[in-house]
């Protein structure tokens, strides 16, 4: 079996004027010749062998960087530093825009990453939540023993790393080890997932049964609090992230969100680090505004009651009394006297009570 041949057949890597001519170096041929191809004694422009073999290279490299067994390859990933791989292989090409390839970690990473080929430059690994917007790794997205497939895209100087990877489970029979499909993260997969589409508005909340301490990427706790810009000091959240939000509260609800006096707009007051109160509905049921007199933002009811003499329907207990009774010398019908009216005594204590219906408690968080 022939070896595998220690380099690739560039051609035309560099796209320049050609010194003599003037033009392009690189031209790409009419259809027309392409269908046809070279004719007898046709002598083609050396532009058009250029695009042809700079073609063909292109393309065996690309292959080259594809994966063998169902589209890929293996390699071993070594972390000189934290956070930065470095796979070493002299077959591998330096990173070229549609290389793919799969990554075996044997160390997890700890936040921000990089990846490098034999030495060459670092390029972050970035996963991507829309269309136009990735994002940095976090911590424990890449773990011990997993199979990642990267993508590089050389507009963006990046690894992209995609949503489906692969762990091994060992000893589940015969001491056989299997690969089976697995998100990179689950839960912050799906939570980046559930934030890009376009079904969540900003605004909108949504029960989650997970800790308000653990935000999914691109909400916020419903919880007692304030938001703003970047160095506004808010508590909830400070970032440039949250001026939808922000504006969408500025322009729509009932009352002054604002902490102090509200400013001329709310992207003035938004760069000008003002902070907003959140309209919470901790410990509150959330009731469609639509027809209640009430905008949006406001708030009522009470979690418990206590009756007055005004919340009783209309009644009485008075009681009538006989201080003495009359009747005539042979007659045996008594004749009541002296009658007088009088009052029982009140009961109770008028303790308030709860009045709140039963119910499942979760957390709530709010779309940015």
């Amino acid at each position: 079996m022939t070896t595998r041949p220690s380099e690739f057949p560039d051609w035309a890597r560099i796209a320049q004027n050609d010194p003599i001519s003037g033009g392009p170096n690189i031209v790409d041929p009419p259809s027309a010749q392409k269908d046809t191809g070279w004719l007898y004694k046709q002598k083609p422009p050396s532009s058009w062998f250029n695009w042809l073999l700079n073609l063909t290279s292109n393309w065996l490299r690309y292959l080259d960087g594809s994966f063998a067994a169902g589209g890929h390859n293996y390699y071993s990933a070594a972390v000189v530093t934290t956070n930065n791989y470095n796979i070493t292989d002299a077959n591998l090409p330096q990173p070229f825009n549609g290389m793919n390839i799969r990554v075996y970690s044997s160390t997890p990473n700890t936040g921000a990453t990089t990846l490098s080929i034999n030495g060459g430059t670092s390029y972050p690994i970035k996963t991507r939540i829309s269309n136009n917007q990735t994002e940095f790794l976090e911590g424990e997205e890449i773990f011990v023993g997993g199979y990642y497939d990267l993508f590089y895209i050389a507009s963006d100087a990046i690894w992209q790393l995609t949503p489906q990877t692969f762990t091994r489970l060992s000893n589940l029979q015969n001491g056989t080890g299997y690969l089976i499909p697995r998100p990179v993260d689950i839960k912050d997969y799906i939570a980046e997932q559930i934030g890009s589409v376009s079904g969540f508005a900003t605004g909108m909340r949504m029960p989650w049964d997970i800790p308000t301490a653990s935000p999914p990427a691109g909400w916020i706790p419903d919880v007692t609090g304030t938001i703003g810009n970047v160095g506004s000091g808010a508590t909830i959240r400070a970032n440039a992230d949250c001026f939808p939000l922000y504006e969408l509260w500025w322009n729509n609800l009932s009352y002054n969100p604002m902490v102090g006096i509200r400013g001329v707009s709310a992207s003035a007051d938004f760069a000008a680090n003002k902070l907003m109160h959140l309209p919470t509905t901790a410990n509150r049921s959330i009731v469609n505004a639509s027809g209640s007199g009430k905008g949006i933002g406001a708030t009522g009811g009470a979690s418990t009651a206590a009756l007055t003499e005004a919340n009783n329907g209309q009644h009485n207990h008075d009681v009538t009394s006989y201080d003495s009774i009359l009747s005539q010398s042979g007659d045996s019908t008594p004749c009541w006297a002296n009658t007088r009216t009088r009052s029982t005594q009140s009961s109770g204590s008028g303790s308030s009570f709860s009045i709140i219906q039963p119910s499942y408690y979760t957390n709530i968080f709010i779309k940015l």
